[in-house]
């Protein structure tokens, strides 16, 4: 048995135990105020399903995979520790602007700083520029107009 099966049989079973025990402690929570149907547990409990569902079928894939290819884990490079250490720091920036500049703003930077870590060509701007401008607008829209949160108001929006 490969070393990548093995650790993918030992991580799914952890996490179906895991998933077990939030799903346990979930449905401790205290009972709704209101009558609503799901109530304070309902979300975690759907996130414990998940949880386990998607171990499962990890553990199944580790399970019935026949190839005995030696699956090693990727190595590094320095490239990749650079753009791992830009992400970071992009993700504190972002979690700072959205209370200076506002959570269109920051998400439309961030989602253009991600694009262009991910290799999208930088003599093509559009290419970056227009998706990070849908999903900033459909993020607010989604979540400031249709669920009512709080995506926190900067200086510009």
């Amino acid at each position: 048995m490969s070393k990548k099966k093995y650790l993918d049989m030992i991580s799914s079973v952890f996490l179906i135990l895991l998933g077990a025990i939030y799903f346990y402690a979930a449905s401790k929570l205290p009972a709704p105020l209101t009558k609503e149907p799901l109530g304070p547990a309902g979300f975690p409990q759907f996130l414990a399903i998940l949880l386990i569902g998607l171990s499962i079928s990890v553990l199944v894939r580790a399970v019935l995979d026949k190839s005995e290819s030696n699956n090693s884990p990727t190595s590094f490079t320095a490239r990749d520790f650079k753009i791992l250490i830009i992400l970071m720091i992009t993700l504190i920036l972002y979690a700072a602007g959205i209370w200076y500049v506002g959570y269109i703003v920051s998400t439309f930077a961030f989602c253009c700083v991600c694009f262009w870590l991910m290799g999208a060509p930088l003599d093509k701007p559009i290419k970056i520029l227009v998706p990070s401008l849908i999903i900033a607008i459909a993020c607010f829209v989604l979540f400031g107009l249709l669920f009512k949160a709080d995506l926190g108001s900067g200086f510009l929006f």
